[in-house]
């Protein structure tokens, strides 16, 4: 995907983002130079999936984290940029720009 505009998506109050890569490991995808803002969720979840590429991307305005990768290898996260990324409500998980977790056998865990 290449030069898109994604707004207005991520289910409100869940971990649905308005992007979801969810055991993609079949091929390889990339996201450039795209605009992907104003979503009631995360921007990114990628969940035990492999070889993506986010390439020079702008992220605005998510909540409460902007990219969230767990359990995924082989991932390229560069020249993009992640601004305003506000709290939620419900304060029940971390919050920030990106959330990284790579151990499969216990799962992203706050300690």
């Amino acid at each position: 995907m290449d030069s898109v505009e994604i707004s207005n998506c991520g289910q409100k109050d869940s971990t649905r983002a308005a992007l979801r890569f969810d055991q993609a490991a079949a091929a390889s995808s990339t996201i450039s130079n795209s605009a992907i803002h104003t979503g009631l969720s995360r921007a990114i979840t990628v969940k035990k999936s492999n070889s993506l590429k986010f390439l020079n991307n702008v992220f605005y305005n998510f909540r409460p984290i902007g990219a969230n990768f767990e359990s995924a290898i082989n991932i390229e996260f560069s020249g993009n940029v992640m601004l305003h990324i506000v709290q939620d409500k419900a304060d029940f998980e971390p919050r920030g720009g990106v959330l990284m977790c790579s151990n499969p056998l216990t799962g992203c865990r706050l300690m």
